[in-house]
């Protein structure tokens, strides 16, 4: 109760234009509405609705005046134990992306070709649950291409399958936690402020010992946090879009016919606009000077809702509706300014420096695992099993049962079977 006081009166006192802004009386002077939809996984739904309502047109670019939220602080494992998403500091973020932007250039991506051709698929038949077996599959590209060995999680007796789960389940439990608002790492300020002068000199000059002797030793330490982020990260995503474009195609099967590339690759970018891999918005603080949403004071936290972006239907005429051709200029219904302002909204991969470093390689796995099973298996509804479409008699938001459902947890859980059966 004590916290929940204090982040009242500090949004309160601290910035009382804040009863300004257009939206709920209460979501402006307190976490507890935007806490309970994090905890119950559908925030994104909540935002939609929001959005509808009251949100302004545009506050997000690449070039506003803001950094990363206090919120990434809370993950990392230990206050030095760093990647491209988790830190807050800009330059230290654009010293990680410049070397991670080796790993996914032209000729990396080339040579990352043959793992991902090699793992494809296995003999999936009959009915399978898609979001489990596709993360198994990208999990092993993800472990050939960081470790140099494939963790075989597509084996049915391997004992790292549960893998998965426990990420699920860790970021399940944070994310209500991030979102609460509480003091990130208190402890090491604590001791930080009581610590006395020349103890603190002293440990100042046995870090900057330690930091002299142990260049190569942060630079392994650097590089595992990234490899750890890339697995994690990139299995989340890609899997999720890849099963949810297996979900709507079973949907569709007039387009199992279709053979053609063009179209294969607007599937998967209808399948990311309808199933966003982070649902989450993105919260950003802002800088000194502030920054123009009605203007936002050094220190404001401010986010757009990327995936109620996806939903905008002044962007994306008839939004839960499941349309590949809305990207394809001279489709039904589509001219060459609709697909253009579709293009406008799609931030799929976020954008600017923040944007998904990985966003060429998730192209190359869904296209490559999208091409070779619709090559070789043909996708039938399973009659007996509807998970992954929302009910009928579903709250709001979960009502759709065309639409594949996603929980937000930073990044999208998900859930559904297909029936697959061997082309002959």
């Amino acid at each position: 109760m004590y916290s929940q006081l204090t982040v009242l009166a500090k949004r309160v006192l601290s910035y009382p234009n804040r009863i300004l802004f257009p939206g709920p009386f209460w979501v402006k002077v307190s976490i507890v509405p935007a806490w309970w939809h994090t905890w119950n996984e559908d925030r994104h739904i909540w935002l939609l609705h929001l959005q509808d309502r009251y949100a302004y047109g545009h506050i997000f670019g690449p070039k506003g005046n803001v950094k990363k939220g206090e919120y990434y602080q809370v993950w990392p494992r230990t206050v030095d134990s760093l990647n491209t998403w988790t830190t807050t500091d800009i330059s230290v973020h654009a010293h990680m992306r410049r070397v991670l932007n080796h790993a996914f250039s032209e000729n990396a991506l080339r040579g990352a070709e043959a793992f991902i051709q090699t793992n494809s698929y296995e003999d999936w038949i009959g009915p399978i649950n898609m979001a489990d077996q596709v993360t198994y599959l990208v999990f092993d590209i993800l472990g050939d291409l960081c470790f140099g060995r494939c963790l075989d999680m597509k084996e049915t007796n391997r004992t790292l399958r549960h893998k998965p789960d426990m990420v699920i389940g860790f970021m399940e439990l944070l994310h209500p936690v991030c979102a609460a608002e509480l003091v990130t790492r208190g402890l090491d300020r604590l001791l930080a402020i009581a610590t006395l002068p020349a103890i603190e000199n002293w440990g100042n000059f046995v870090e900057n010992c330690r930091e002299s002797r142990s260049e190569r030793q942060n630079e392994l330490d650097e590089s595992g946090t990234g490899s750890e982020l890339l697995v994690i990260a990139g299995s989340d995503t890609s899997s999720t879009v890849i099963a949810a474009t297996f979900f709507y195609l079973r949907r569709t099967p007039h387009v199992q016919k279709l053979q053609s590339c063009k179209y294969l690759t607007v599937f998967i970018q209808e399948g990311l606009r309808m199933a966003l891999p982070v649902s989450a918005e993105p919260s950003r603080e802002v800088l000194k000077g502030g920054t123009v949403v009605s203007y936002s004071p050094k220190g404001s936290m401010v986010s757009t809702a990327f995936w109620a972006v996806q939903y905008n239907q002044d962007y994306h005429p008839e939004p839960l509706k499941f349309r590949p051709e809305r990207w394809v200029t001279g489709a039904a219904g589509s001219t060459k300014e609709s697909v253009a302002l579709s293009e406008s909204a799609f931030y799929a991969f976020s954008m600017g420096s923040r944007g998904c470093v990985g966003k060429n390689m998730a192209w190359l796995e869904m296209r490559i695992i999208g091409a070779k099973v619709i090559w070789k298996f043909e996708f039938e509804q399973d009659m007996f099993n509807k998970l992954g479409g929302g009910t009928v008699h579903g709250r709001h938001g979960r009502h759709q049962e065309g639409q594949y459902q996603t929980y937000e947890i930073s990044v999208s859980s998900r859930k559904g079977p297909v029936y697959l059966n061997e082309r002959a």
